[in-house]
């Protein structure tokens, strides 16, 4: 069955979009760093005086560039897509029908004890 987001909600989408690009953000730094440290043959390190300070640091600002800007942009893309969607239409997804709990189905077995007692 096809149905159609019509609202996002900002909020929601604003948390998981922080999330992701904080997740994103974090992997991509921690690339970067590796492939400095592997490229100038350690070498920078003592050089430069780099501690694991500064590195720790780099890493924390990066995942919190992430995240701020992944809120914001979630935020905002769902505003956007609210604003929008009534004009255009929303997304169609297709969705399977919601099966029932298994403890909500009843067998043809309990059925017909329960028929027979009354």
């Amino acid at each position: 069955m096809i149905q159609e987001i019509k609202k996002i909600n900002a909020l929601s989408t604003a948390k998981i979009y922080a999330l992701i690009l904080g997740v994103i953000y974090l992997v991509g730094i921690l690339v970067l760093i590796i492939l400095a440290v592997i490229g100038s043959g350690f070498s920078w390190v003592s050089q430069a005086g780099v501690t694991v300070w500064s590195i720790l640091s780099t890493i924390i600002l990066a995942i919190v560039i992430g995240l701020v800007s992944g809120f914001i942009l979630g935020g905002v893309s769902a505003w956007i897509y609210n604003l929008v969607a009534p004009w255009i239409g929303g997304v169609k997804i297709e969705l399977d029908k919601p099966q029932e709990p298994q403890d909500k189905i009843k067998t043809k077995t309990e059925t017909k004890i329960k028929t027979r007692k009354k």
